[in-house]
């Protein structure tokens, strides 16, 4: 099965109906449908390949759906890259992908070409433009269209990365079979149909934007509107103007968007599916939505079960404590440090098995190993049921930390700041943030007494992306805690610096 055989099915039963908006330009099913496949025999023209991998360094927008689906269609697979990525990170992610093509927008040429060698993908694609590619996205779409790629259900359609506590990313192998069955979770769970609106305005990089968001309103056959970045007065206009009946996005988002001048009078009864994730949601913020007759529910997941494990069902919205039930054909058990599971009510890591849990690490067969045993997906999470059999999440077993609904691993931050000659020793922690959750901090011991901490910034600003950058630089003469293993004890520097 291949997932793009979704195109062609509701270009053939839909064809009218509108698959894509933005701007207030649309694209029918049938025109995606067109579309596609031309793009995908330009693929195939340049010499794209099943089983390549083709990156996509871009803002949202419909040539990123319809490159992504084109993709697919040519039994290739999909790298979403992140376009807040520092030079040396998406370097790192090219080269250890090797993506043979990548597609950019112009805008973020100067990004790509700065990138180290990354694998040198040897065909260049400009969605908007761009003189210096080797061929635009309308060139690709003047190209006969040429047949779908059968694909097994475990063949690998999406490449995302997501860092590790290493410091190093991991590409996360999600398949055909996964997409699919996430997708399909969450509209039996839903009650999702073609009539479906979704707004799409987190990055489509990110496993919230191309899986919760894109891949899950196509299958049914919706309706997606794009904007290119988030503006929460747009997001209330939108939600209002087009009757959106879907948005996933994280704490921050909503309460950027309850905080907006247009919010008080707006009509946003239409949200029937407002799903939060990647944080605990303030009472104060549910409340504010449920006099709006939105009822803002929390979820679990992370990429590697395709981003969904958990949904809260709507009848039990003022549950604030819980991130839901398991999905459909998803089991979940929460296990002590031998393995074996802990009993009710006490935690454990959460463990799941089911359709959507990923294939592998992308040529990382120790990690992979690691985090998949016995077909039970090992998350790193923390979390109790409670007495009715709903999922707690009380804590993090990895020391990553989330600050404004994204990821950040330490030993990232660690990793960049130990290159500073004048650094001795650092330890990065996420320290409470009142906009941001949490934000990065970072703790110092000078080799001779003393950094220039602006210069320490600026190195950070140069080499991560912009959200793991410290916020704050807290200096000590004082060595950091380490255990008998020689590594620093995070635990015990948080305790006294958090």
């Amino acid at each position: 099965m291949n997932l793009a055989e979704r195109v062609e099915y509701w270009a053939r039963w839909r064809p009218e109906a509108v698959a894509l908006r933005e701007d207030d330009a649309d694209v029918t099913w049938k025109e995606l449908g067109e579309r596609v496949a031309r793009v995908a025999g330009g693929l195939a023209a340049h010499g794209v390949r099943p089983g390549d991998r083709v990156g996509v360094l871009s803002a949202n927008s419909v040539e990123w759906c319809v490159l992504a689906l084109a993709t697919l269609h040519r039994g290739a697979i999909v790298v979403p890259l992140n376009i807040r990525l520092a030079a040396p990170e998406l370097g790192l992610i090219l080269g250890h992908s090797g993506c043979t093509v990548v597609a950019y927008d112009a805008g973020l040429a100067p990004l790509f070409a700065a990138a180290p060698d990354g694998g040198s993908p040897r065909v260049r694609i400009s969605l908007d433009g761009d003189a210096d590619a080797d061929v635009t996205m309308a060139e690709l779409a003047a190209t006969e269209p040429t047949e779908i790629v059968e694909r097994d259900d475990d063949d690998t359609a999406v490449l995302g990365y997501t860092s590790g506590t290493t410091g190093l990313p991991k590409g996360v192998m999600l398949t055909h079979g996964n997409l699919a069955a996430c997708a399909l979770q969450t509209a039996l769970a839903e009650g999702s149909s073609h009539e479906r609106r979704t707004l799409l305005c987190i990055p489509l990089a990110f496993t919230g934007g191309i899986v919760n968001n894109f891949v899950s309103t196509f299958v049914v056959g919706g309706t997606l509107v794009l904007q290119k970045t988030f503006a929460p007065d747009d997001v209330v206009a939108t939600i209002e103007r087009e009757r959106i009946t879907t948005w996933f996005a994280v704490p921050i988002m909503w309460q950027a968007v309850a905080a907006s001048p247009l919010f008080a009078a707006a009509d946003l009864s239409s949200l029937t599916t407002a799903m939060c994730g990647g944080a605990p949601v303030p009472k104060a913020l549910l409340a504010a939505f449920h006099e709006k007759q939105v009822d803002v529910r929390q979820a679990y997941g992370l990429t590697e079960a395709t981003g969904s494990v958990c949904l809260l069902p709507a009848e039990l919205a003022w549950r604030t404590e819980a991130a839901g039930q398991p999905n459909i054909h998803t089991r979940v058990r929460l296990v002590g440090d031998d393995g074996a599971e802990v009993p009710h009510g006490e935690v454990g890591e959460i463990t799941v098995k089911g359709p959507q849990v990923m294939a592998g690490y992308w040529e990382d067969p120790k990690a992979t190993a690691d985090a998949v045993r016995d077909g039970w997906l090992h998350t790193g999470d923390l979390a109790r049921w409670t007495e009715d059999g709903l999922l707690q999440v009380v804590d993090r077993k990895k020391s990553m930390f989330i600050s404004g609904g994204l990821n950040v691993y330490p030993a990232e931050i660690e990793r960049v700041v130990d290159n500073l000659p004048e650094v001795e020793e650092c330890c990065a922690l996420g320290l409470a943030h009142e906009r941001w959750g949490e934000a990065c901090a970072v703790v110092v011991r000078p080799k001779n007494g003393h950094v220039d901490e602006e210069a320490l910034v600026a190195h950070c600003r140069e080499h991560l992306a912009d959200y793991k950058v410290p916020r704050t630089v807290i200096l000590t003469q004082d060595p950091l805690p380490r255990g008998m293993s020689g590594k620093v004890l995070r635990n015990e520097v948080q305790d006294v610096y958090g």
